[in-house]
């Protein structure tokens, strides 16, 4: 297991170093055990990029559109060739990896749920989309947490 001090090499934003410190001991017990290729959707000043390749990723493909993380990340791994860096945000994702779902996170900071749909290609197949969860959404309101533009805000007491 990897400790914070193993990522003192990398130039970090104060949020990312932030997420690095409060996060790390939730990634051993998610992320694990890694193997291959990982996509890192949101992948910050590339911490959690470093993670999965001490951990055993042999490449990493990261996707970052902050323009602070991604000059960081540049900086981070930009010349090292088990990982690639595109630019950008991401506006959908499908997965289609055939068997290899199993394992999979998906990291979500919002209030969503995964919605199935019948499937019309039989029954070892399942569609899922996250959706907004709009109960969810109704109760956070009522504690003080509101949605902005995909952000969560929280009002003061």
């Amino acid at each position: 297991m990897c400790r914070l001090e193993d990522f003192n090499t990398l130039v970090l934003s104060s949020g990312c170093r932030d997420t690095l410190r409060n996060e790390l001991g939730v990634w051993h017990e998610m992320y694990l055990p890694v193997k291959g290729t990982v996509v890192d959707v949101g992948a910050g000043c590339g911490e959690s990029a470093l993670f999965f390749l001490n951990h055993g990723a042999e490449k990493v493909v990261c996707v970052e559109g902050n323009p602070e993380c991604l000059a960081n990340l540049v900086k981070n791994f930009g010349g090292d060739p088990r990982v690639s860096i595109v630019n950008g945000w991401i506006g959908g994702l499908k997965v289609d990896i055939e068997g290899a779902e199993e394992g999979m996170v998906f990291e979500v900071h919002f209030p969503y749920r995964f919605r199935r749909w019948r499937n019309p290609w039989g029954r070892d197949v399942w569609l899922l989309k996250l959706v907004r969860d709009r109960r969810l959404i109704r109760r956070l309101w009522r504690r003080g947490v509101k949605m902005l533009r995909g952000r969560t805000q929280t009002t003061a007491s």
